[in-house]
């Protein structure tokens, strides 16, 4: 093991080094001033003035440094302003020329607009004794239908295709990911692909199963039929045969229509998805979970 030299031993050996004529300049990369910073440090300095301080022109901190004016965390950079993750950027808006960016709700021209968001949420309360549980804020509240908390996954997606993974609140309950699995030939564009597990109250006429899942760019089609995979959990004694996976109608009625091959697994749906929107897990319902009693609006 090597003895270590006190401080101040150190710092009398560097200067006695120099005042010697030890030939190495405190300016540029071969003397103290290069890769070191040095006493009092100079231009090119990795940290630049004195030991292990600041970083001037051409350091690793300095202007054309990997984190100074130029460099990649700064402006222009890979990760500043006009890099590649911000606004001008690759991964930002305005990125990459002809990719389509889900940080956008909707393609152009929908029928149907966003779902609204709630303004406020009253207390939640556990179902009645029989009854089944909601993820609608309120009455009818329990572990069983976990609620979704904003949690979002992102995947650049183009003609070779790809998958979207996301474990939310509903994946902790039923131990399955969201997964979209898109196949080449699907999509001619690269595409910024986003799903969103959210807090969205469930349709009336609908029993849900699973949250209200977003996957945008909201009513994009699919030249190819993908892969959909939603977990839920059960709510109810019996899992129903009308179990299915539904997705909202984004250029027509705007309402929700099941997916036709929709196949029950445990703790998971499948089914074949041709265009990205909303989708949730669900049953036809006249019961209004958050009452125990008739569903007003089940018939809309």
């Amino acid at each position: 093991m090597r003895a270590q030299l006190p401080l101040g031993t150190f710092v009398a050996a560097l200067l006695l080094s120099v005042g010697c004529g030890s030939g190495k300049s405190l300016t540029g990369s071969g003397g103290f001033g290069g890769d070191y910073g040095g006493f009092g440090g100079d231009t090119g300095g990795s940290p630049p003035t004195g030991f292990g301080g600041g970083s001037p022109t051409g350091g690793s901190f300095g202007t054309g440094g990997n984190f100074g004016d130029g460099g990649e965390i700064a402006t222009g950079g890979t990760f500043g302003t006009g890099g590649n993750y911000e606004t001008g950027g690759s991964f930002g808006t305005g990125g990459v020329p002809g990719q389509i960016d889900a940080s956008v709700d909707a393609v152009g021209g929908l029928a149907c607009p966003a779902l609204a968001e709630l303004t406020s949420s009253p207390p939640p309360a556990p179902p009645q004794p029989g009854c089944p549980c909601t993820r609608r804020p309120g009455n009818g509240n329990s572990y069983l239908c976990p609620m979704g908390v904003g949690q979002k996954s992102y995947a650049y997606v183009g003609s070779d295709g790809g998958s979207l993974l996301l474990s939310g609140q509903q994946s902790v309950k039923s131990g399955v990911q969201f997964e979209l699995t898109i196949p080449p030939g699907a999509l001619d564009t690269l595409t910024l692909i986003s799903v969103e597990e959210t807090d969205l109250p469930p349709p009336s006429g609908l029993l849900d199963w699973s949250p209200i899942y977003l996957v945008e760019p909201r009513g994009l089609p699919l030249a190819k039929v993908a892969g959909l995979q939603i977990p839920w959990s059960s709510n109810v004694n019996q899992v129903p045969k009308t179990l299915a996976i539904y997705a909202r109608d984004e250029n027509g009625t705007c309402g929700w229509k099941p997916l036709i091959d929709s196949y029950t697994n445990a703790g998971f749906e499948q089914a074949s998805l041709t265009q990205l929107g909303y989708l949730l897990v669900g049953v036809p319902s006249t019961i209004d979970p958050s009452t125990c009693s008739d569903d007003a609006g089940a018939s809309d």
